[in-house]
């Protein structure tokens, strides 16, 4: 999980959290391990992938299986923004350890072929890679959820519509619940969320259910059935192949293969990379 670190010592995460690191400057930081969460941000969408399960307290993550554990990179400062550098130096720390999943819940409207090229790496690496497309209503490529090998995803709210805040267009790949969604809080509380940043969470979670329940399928196969199981909602451009559904996902034992295409940008990456404010994520 690429954000803002986790708090380790929530107590709805225990046995869930490996120690990870902090990345400053394009480089770890030497002693770190990313079990610190000053924003609150990466503690929120931990919970959502996963919490403990089976322990009589607050929620379960939808990444509910015992082998599934999370590993926070820290990349973005207690503020939510982050570098360009220091996010692919995360995606190289996450290949590094051998993630399966890689969460980045934030968005920049440039793309940088630099991180590109890292995202490149994890997809060759075998991981399934997940980025939020944003909450800012527009139809506006954002990345990384429009890059190569990358599942953008976005808001869904109650009825299955495109959540008021989310972004829509071509970097959406689906979509999933993001509206008052039920998490961890840093400093050992419970609270609600909503955001683009949820839903991706919440695909993330999924994905790595999928692998734990199936190790012999590859991050092409666990993306096609992520896609192909998804439940019609709202239009292509709102939801992509429609809302994530996890039952399905993990039903299907097929071995057709997909990967997310590039959406092209001529803007360079000239903000930081961001996650939303405001309580939505």
């Amino acid at each position: 999980m690429l954000d803002t670190g986790i708090d380790g010592s929530h107590e709805d995460l225990a046995g869930k959290v490996v120690p990870g690191v902090t990345i400053s400057s394009g480089a770890v930081v030497a002693g770190s391990d990313g079990l610190t969460d000053p924003n609150g941000h990466g503690t929120a969408l931990a919970g959502i992938a996963g919490a403990t399960t089976g322990n009589d307290l607050g929620i379960a993550g939808v990444g509910y299986d015992d082998g599934i554990s999370v590993m926070p990179v820290t990349v973005l400062a207690a503020d939510g923004t982050g570098t360009d550098a220091d996010i692919i130096a995360g995606v190289e720390y996450a290949i590094a350890q051998g993630a399966d999943v890689i969460l980045m819940g934030f968005s920049n409207p440039g793309f940088s072929q630099a991180l590109q090229d890292a995202v490149d790496a994890a997809w060759a690496s075998g991981a399934v890679i997940i980025a939020a497309t944003g909450n800012d209503y527009s139809s506006t490529p954002t990345y990384p959820a429009g890059m190569a090998a990358v599942i953008g995803v976005s808001s869904t709210d109650q009825n299955d519509a495109l959540a008021g805040s989310s972004n829509y267009g071509d970097t959406v790949f689906i979509g999933a619940p993001g509206v008052s969604i039920d998490t961890l809080t840093a400093g050992g509380g419970y609270g609600t969320i909503s955001g683009t940043s949820a839903s991706a969470a919440e695909v993330a979670g999924v994905a790595a259910l999928v692998m734990a329940n199936d190790s012999s399928a590859t991050n092409g196969q666990i993306v096609y059935r992520l896609g192909a199981n998804a439940v019609d909602a709202g239009t292509v451009a709102q939801t992509g192949n429609g809302r994530l559904n996890l039952n399905n996902a993990l039903s299907d034992t097929s071995t057709d293969s997909t990967m997310p295409a590039i959406v092209p940008s001529a803007t360079p990456v000239e903000a930081p990379y961001v996650v939303g404010a405001g309580g939505s994520y």
